[in-house]
C-alpha cells in the first residue's frame, strides 16, 4: 500500500479554502482561539450523557491535583481540571449542551427566557431556534430599515433605433418639361464611408433610461409602520417622478392592513389587506384608485404551500372596467387577467414558473435559482409573450465580502436586442448597470458578447478579488495573532507542561499496551498541512539532529494517553483543543499524522483538523520497511 493514499487527503481542504471561500470572517471564525469541549473530553458531539460522564471520571482519575505529589505538578493538575470540570459543566448539563451544540460558547453569554413548558430536548432545541431566529430579524431590520436601488442602463451600439426617412419622401414634387408633374429624378449616390478604425467598434455608451428608488422604514408601534419610498424613472423626454408613503397596522397575528398614497406624475391611493389563514396559507387583497373619474382595480392573491417542497399562488387582476357612467371617459388602462403560479423550493434550487392569461396580454415566465456553492449562486429567467416578445437571461453572481455581493449577467430581447448587466449589491442597497451590445441578434454578437465579459470576469476574480482577499485574511490573522499572543502563548506552557504531566504514567500504558500486543503510539506530528506533506515518516528517527518546525508539534504522549484497550477514538472536533495539544500554526490548515504499531504491524493515518480518528483499522496498515525506535520491537 502506498503510504502516501489515504480516503481521506486533508490537503484538498487547503485548495478548497483557497478557491472556494470568499466569507474570510468565516474562515478566520473557525480558528478563534476559544476552547472545544468536546475536543477536552474527547467525547463525540452525539454522546450521552452516561457517556460524557464516564469520560469525566477517566480524566479525574489522571488530573485531580490529590492525584499527584510534587506542587508543580499539582499546579499543572490543577489548570486541567479546571477546564475538564468547565467542560463538563456546560456538557453534563442538556440545557447548556444544545445552546453550545447550535451557537458555540458565544450563546452560552446570552441570557435565554426558556420557560418550564419546554422539557425535552427537541422542544428546547425549537424555543432557542425561535428566539435566535426572532433576534436575528431584528437585527436585520435595524441594518435595512433604509433600502435603495439604482439601475443605468447604457447604450453602447452607437445606432439610432429611429428609422431614417428616404429621400424620395423628403423632396417636394418637382415639374420637367418634357415628363411633367411627378418626375422624382434618382438622388446622387451616398459619399463613400471612411472607415475611422477602432472608432467604428468602439463607442461611448449613451444613458438609455434610469430608475432611481430609496425607501425608509420606521417603526412607530411595535404594531405600526411607516414606509415612505421616493422613485424617479426618466427615459429621453420621459420622466416619472412619485413619493409613496404607506401606513402598515397588524390587526393579530393572522391580519395585517396597509394603507397606501402617491404623489407625483401618476398619483393613487391603494388599500391592502393580508390574511393568514394558517402557516401554509394567505390571501392579500389590493385595492388600487388611480382617479376619481373611474372605480378602483382590485389584485387578489391566493396562495398555498401544496407540499414541503411546492406552493401554489393564483392571481386575478380584474383590470380596467366601469360602472355605468362611471369610468366611461377615461382612457381604459390594464386589461383583466389571471396568473399561475408554482414555486418549488428544494435544498439550494428554486424553480418558478407562471402562466398569465389576459385580454391584451399574455406570457408565461421561467425562472431558476441555484447556489452553485456557498457563495456563487446561479440565476437563469425567460419570458415569452404576445405583445413584448421573448425575453432570456442567465446571470452568476458572487459574495464577495459578508455583506456584499457582485453580479454579471447576459441578456436576449427581442425588444432592445443583447445586453450586459452589472450588479451590486450591499446591505439592501443595489446598483444595476445594463449595457446595451447590440439592436441585433446575431451569432457573432452572442459569442462575442458572451465571451468577453465572461472572461474579463474571471480574470478580474482570479487576479484581483482571490489575491485581495488571501492578502485581507493573512492581515486579520496577523491582527488576532497579535491581540491574542498572550492567550496562546499560555495554551502553549499548559500543553507542554501536561505532556510533562503524562509522561510520568504514560510509561504503564504502554507496557500493558505490549504485553496485550495492542496499540501502541510510534510518533505522531500535528501542524501545517504544507509542511507535513513534505517530511518522512519517524521524522525523529530520520533526522535525530534537527529539531522540528515550530509549526509542527510532537503529540505522541498525548495520544498514547488517549489510548484506552487498545482503541483510540478522536471525534469530528478542533484537535488544538485536546489535552496536550495547542495550535501550533494559527490561521493555517492543519492535519494530524499518526503512525502506530498494533499486533506487530505498522500503520499510518493522517487526518484534517476537524475529521474524525479511530484507530486501528487495516486501511491503516502499511509494510515494515520504515525503520523503528530500538526499544520497539514488533
Amino acid at each position: 500500500m502506498n503510504p502516501n493514499q489515504f480516503n481521506y487527503d486533508p490537503y484538498e481542504d487547503v485548495k478548497a479554502d483557497i478557491n472556494e471561500v470568499e466569507d474570510f470572517d468565516d474562515f478566520v471564525e473557525k480558528n478563534n482561539t476559544g476552547m472545544d469541549y468536546y475536543a477536552i473530553l474527547n467525547v463525540p458531539k452525539d454522546a450521552t450523557q452516561e457517556e460524557i460522564k464516564n469520560a469525566y471520571r477517566k480524566l479525574c482519575i489522571l488530573y485531580h491535583p490529590d492525584k499527584h505529589s510534587s506542587d508543580n505538578n499539582k499546579i499543572v493538575a490543577q489548570k486541567e481540571f479546571q477546564k475538564i470540570n468547565k467542560a463538563y459543566d456546560i456538557l453534563g448539563n442538556v440545557k447548556n449542551k444544545i445552546i453550545y451544540d447550535k451557537y458555540g460558547e458565544k450563546g452560552l453569554d446570552k441570557n435565554w427566557d426558556i420557560g418550564p413548558l419546554y422539557k425535552t430536548p427537541e422542544q428546547i432545541l425549537e424555543e432557542f431556534e425561535r428566539q435566535i431566529k426572532f433576534k436575528r430579524e431584528l437585527e436585520l431590520e435595524q441594518i435595512l430599515k433604509s433600502k435603495g436601488e439604482i439601475k443605468l442602463m447604457f447604450d453602447a451600439t452607437g445606432k439610432s433605433q429611429q428609422p431614417v426617412l428616404s429621400p424620395y419622401t423628403q423632396q417636394q414634387p418637382y415639374h420637367h418639361p418634357r415628363y411633367g408633374y411627378g418626375y422624382r429624378p434618382m438622388p446622387p449616390p451616398p459619399p463613400p464611408q471612411i472607415s475611422r478604425g477602432l472608432a467604428d467598434i468602439l463607442h461611448l455608451p449613451k444613458l438609455h433610461n434610469s430608475f432611481i428608488l430609496h425607501s425608509w422604514q420606521n417603526d412607530i408601534t411595535p404594531k405600526d409602520s411607516l414606509y415612505i419610498t421616493g422613485q424617479v424613472f426618466s427615459h429621453k423626454n420621459m420622466n416619472i417622478v412619485s413619493v409613496i408613503g404607506t401606513l402598515s397596522h397588524t390587526i393579530s397575528s393572522s391580519l395585517v392592513g396597509e394603507v397606501s398614497t402617491c404623489i407625483g406624475t401618476q398619483p393613487y391611493l391603494q388599500g391592502r389587506v393580508i390574511k393568514n389563514f394558517s402557516n401554509d396559507c394567505f390571501l392579500t387583497t389590493t385595492a388600487t384608485m388611480g382617479a376619481i373619474r373611474a372605480p378602483p382595480t382590485f389584485t387578489i392573491v391566493a396562495g398555498r404551500q401544496i407540499t414541503p417542497n411546492y406552493t401554489g399562488m393564483i392571481t386575478y387582476n380584474t383590470g380596467f372596467y366601469s360602472i355605468g357612467r362611471w369610468g366611461k371617459k377615461i382612457t381604459p388602462g390594464d386589461s383583466s387577467s389571471v396568473t399561475l403560479t408554482l414555486i418549488r423550493r428544494k435544498g439550494q434550487t428554486n424553480i418558478q414558473g407562471s402562466v398569465t392569461v389576459g385580454l391584451m396580454e399574455s406570457h408565461i415566465r421561467l425562472s431558476y435559482i441555484k447556489n452553485l456553492t456557498k457563495h456563487l449562486r446561479l440565476k437563469t429567467h425567460a419570458l415569452f409573450s404576445t405583445m413584448s416578445g421573448s425575453n432570456i437571461g442567465v446571470s452568476v453572481d458572487k459574495k464577495i465580502t459578508k455583506l456584499s455581493r457582485c453580479g454579471l449577467g447576459l441578456n436576449c430581447s427581442s425588444t432592445i436586442g443583447f445586453s450586459i448587466q452589472l450588479k451590486y449589491y450591499r446591505l439592501g442597497q443595489t446598483i444595476t448597470i445594463p449595457i446595451i451590445i447590440s439592436h441585433d441578434l446575431s451569432i457573432n454578437v452572442l459569442f462575442w458578447g458572451s465571451l468577453i465579459p465572461l472572461s474579463a470576469a474571471y480574470l478580474i476574480d482570479q487576479y484581483i478579488l482571490i489575491p485581495y482577499h488571501k492578502n485581507d485574511l493573512q492581515r486579520k490573522i496577523n491582527i488576532i495573532k497579535t491581540a491574542n499572543s498572550e492567550v496562546l502563548a499560555q495554551r502553549k506552557k499548559e500543553a507542554e507542561d501536561s505532556i510533562k504531566l503524562m509522561a510520568e504514567t504514560i510509561q504503564k500504558k504502554i507496557d500493558i499496551e505490549k504485553k496485550n500486543n495492542g496499540l501502541i503510539i510510534i510518533e505522531a506530528l500535528y501542524g501545517n498541512a504544507k509542511l507535513l506533506k513534505f517530511k518522512k515518516l519517524l521524522y525523529k528517527q530520520n533526522k535525530p539532529n534537527k529539531s522540528l518546525s515550530d509549526e509542527i508539534i510532537d503529540v505522541t504522549i498525548p495520544l498514547q494517553s488517549m489510548v484506552n484497550k487498545s482503541q483510540l477514538h478522536l471525534g469530528g472536533y478542533s484537535k488544538s483543543s485536546l489535552i496536550g495539544f495547542y495550535d501550533p500554526c494559527f490561521g493555517k490548515e492543519k492535519v494530524l499524522r499518526v503512525v502506530y504499531s498494533f499486533q506487530g504491524r505498522l500503520h499510518l493515518i493522517e487526518v484534517g483538523e476537524n475529521t474524525p480518528l479511530f484507530a486501528p483499522l487495516r486501511d491503516h496498515i502499511i509494510n515494515n520497511s520504515y525503520e523503528l525506535p530500538e526499544d520497539l520491537t514488533l
